[in-house]
C-alpha cells in the first residue's frame, strides 16, 4: 500500500475509534454516577399530625434495621421523638389507638406519629424488614410500651 492510503486508513481508523469513544461518552454521561430520589418529604406523620421541632441540646440519631416475623403483632407503644423509617420488604399495617390505620410495602418511607399509641403488624407471610432512624436527644427513649 502507498503512504497515502496508509495515512487515510490509518485517518478513518482513528476517526471511527475517535467517534465510538465519544458515543460511549455519551451514553456515559446519560447515566450519573449518583442518582438520587426523595422518598418522603413532609411534616407530618402518617396519621396526619404535625411533627414537633427538633432537639435543640445533644442530638442523637440512632438507625435500627428491623425484621418483623410473619403474623407478628407488636404491642401498643409511643415515641417521643421524631422517628422515620423505610420498608426493605414486606408490608407493614400500623394503627393507632383512635382506629387510624396506614398500610405499606417494599420502597414506601414512612413518618411515625410522635406521642400517639399505636402499633405495627406484619399481617403478611413473609418478614418484613425495614430500617427505622430516631431524630431525639442523648438520653431520650426511642419509645415507650403500653403495657
Amino acid at each position: 500500500m502507498s503512504a497515502k492510503k496508509n495515512l487515510s486508513l490509518g485517518a478513518i481508523s482513528a476517526s471511527i475509534i475517535g467517534l465510538a469513544i465519544m458515543a460511549c461518552s455519551a451514553q456515559e454521561a446519560d447515566i450519573p454516577a449518583v442518582r438520587s430520589k426523595v422518598l418522603l418529604e413532609t411534616r407530618t406523620s402518617w396519621n396526619g399530625d404535625s411533627l414537633p421541632n427538633y432537639p435543640r441540646e445533644n442530638p442523637k440519631i440512632t438507625m435500627i434495621h428491623y425484621t418483623i416475623q410473619p403474623k407478628t403483632k407488636m404491642g401498643f407503644h409511643r415515641h417521643a421523638i421524631i422517628s422515620g423509617g423505610y420498608v426493605l420488604e414486606g408490608t407493614l399495617r400500623l394503627e393507632s389507638e383512635d382506629g387510624k390505620e396506614a398500610y405499606y410495602k417494599k420502597g414506601d418511607a414512612i413518618i411515625e406519629t410522635v406521642d400517639t399509641w399505636h402499633y405495627g403488624e406484619n399481617q403478611g407471610d413473609e418478614e418484613t424488614k425495614l430500617v427505622v432512624f430516631y431524630i431525639g436527644s442523648e438520653g431520650s427513649a426511642l419509645s415507650e410500651s403500653k403495657e
